[in-house]
């Protein structure tokens, strides 16, 4: 699958470098706002570059694009691709308004595209694995779920960077961070009734603060929580807890390229089961899934009310920030 590559900073390069080891896809154009930017990763990988995003699209052989952009442009830049007959993986989070994401998921699937989403900690081994235990019953009634997703290195980046503003995003943890967790709960409990959130801005300065912490409530009356620091060293755990049992994943360093996690399972009247994953390529992954679905027609494992719910909970979370009080979810 030829695809273009837009937004070629930090995370875009490490998408690029994860395409390499692809045999599903091929870049075949590049294009970044910053000109130095976008020249050093065409170098680097080979590709031409686009003066435009305009341009991107209107290129026959660009069968897809990657989106790896700030997500206050999403919608256009989706709406644009769709009505270019081009599929779409995102990052997330896929919008900031759940009404976006309709239009969206609606925009591609009227002409037969895939919609995907890099929320790329889905294929993770040790959330894998949890989500298998989940589904498979072992845990009985589902009682409450912890997420949470934290690290320091966002203290390196320049106070404007787009990912401390409140414009592309309620909470800086939440945008980067939070979201992953919301989506992986969502796919395994469905569409959140409820949230309470609260954020402050502790260390860093940014205009969306660097503490973010929310409560959550499902249909079935299901409870969670989600943390998110972004002034601490690295930290990752997700737990499900169950009237039979409880599982939980932590990782040593979900950035760094060399890493394991190790998830524990503890189920009434049995020994804890520990297992120990080593590192897994899941950026590679997530396109090759979406590849996968665009070329043979597999399904995808992020359903389109996946993609719906998720944002609704991202978006009601930004509501409760500001009115400091719980916010019913849009489903």
């Amino acid at each position: 699958m030829r695809v273009g590559v837009v937004g070629l900073g930090n995370w875009g390069v490490r998408i690029c470098e994860s395409i390499g080891r692809c045999d599903q896809v091929e870049i075949v154009r590049g294009m970044d706002v910053d000109k130095a930017t976008a020249e050093a990763a065409a170098t680097r990988f080979g590709f031409p570059l686009c003066d435009s995003y305009d341009d991107l699209l209107a290129e026959p052989s660009v069968e897809g694009v990657i989106l790896v952009t700030p997500p206050s442009g999403h919608l256009e830049q989706v709406l644009k691709a769709a009505a270019a007959g081009k599929h779409v993986l995102c990052e997330k989070p896929l919008a900031l308004r759940r009404a976006d994401a309709v239009r969206m998921v609606e925009a591609c699937e009227s002409r037969g595209l895939v919609l995907g989403i890099d929320h790329e900690r889905r294929f993770e081994p040790g959330w894998e694995e949890l989500q298998r235990v989940v589904e498979s019953g072992e845990l009985g009634t589902l009682l409450h779920v912890e997420g949470n997703h934290s690290h320091s290195w966002m203290g390196a980046l320049p106070r404007d960077t787009w990912r401390g503003s409140k414009a592309e995003g309620a909470a800086a943890g939440l945008t980067g961070m939070g979201v992953h967790i919301i989506d992986v709960l969502v796919s395994l409990l469905g569409p959140v009734a409820q949230v309470f959130a609260v954020s402050a801005d502790r260390v860093h300065g940014f205009e969306n603060g660097d503490v973010f912490s929310t409560q959550l409530r499902w249909p079935d009356g299901t409870t969670g929580t989600i943390t998110n620091l972004c002034a601490t060293p690295t930290f990752a755990r997700i737990a499900v807890f169950g009237s039979q049992g409880w599982i939980e994943v932590r990782e040593q360093d979900m950035l760094s390229s060399v890493r394991t996690s190790q998830c524990t399972l503890a189920l009434e009247g049995k020994e804890h089961q520990v297992t120990v994953f080593p590192t897994a390529d899941e950026v590679q992954a997530a396109v090759s899934a979406w590849a996968d679905s665009v070329e043979n027609g597999t399904p995808y494992r992020y359903r389109s009310s996946e993609l719906i719910g998720n944002t609704a909970a991202y978006e009601a979370i930004g509501r409760s920030i500001i009115s400091g009080a719980p916010e019913a979810v849009e489903n």
